[in-house]
């Protein structure tokens, strides 16, 4: 029996606190990862309910999506919006040491 391999050799489902979201399939694992990054970048701004995502990919010798990484968008997105933070903080205090 011979599988077909999909065209669309990328997917990401993104996970709420209540279900999953449906899939989204790609052809690269980029076009992936964007959606990726463009989901973690909605939870920095409050406007995506989303905590995790799973990326899988299509393993043409298992015949089968296997999951490639996952990651905690919820936890991701804070600790991008605590390192902003810190630089903010840095650069403000050697701001301040310049107009001395």
């Amino acid at each position: 029996m011979t599988v077909k391999v999909p065209s669309q050799r990328w997917k990401v489902v993104f996970l709420t606190d209540a279900a999953p979201l449906p899939e989204r399939k790609f052809r690269s694992e980029g076009a992936a990862y964007q959606a990726v990054n463009r989901e973690r970048q909605l939870i920095r701004e409050g406007s995506s309910r989303v905590k995790r995502a799973v990326v899988y990919e299509w393993q043409k010798d298992s015949g089968r999506w296997m999951t490639f990484e996952r990651h905690d968008l919820k936890k991701e997105a804070a600790e991008l919006s605590a390192a902003d933070a810190k630089v903010e903080s840095a650069v403000d205090a050697a701001s301040k040491g310049d107009e001395k």
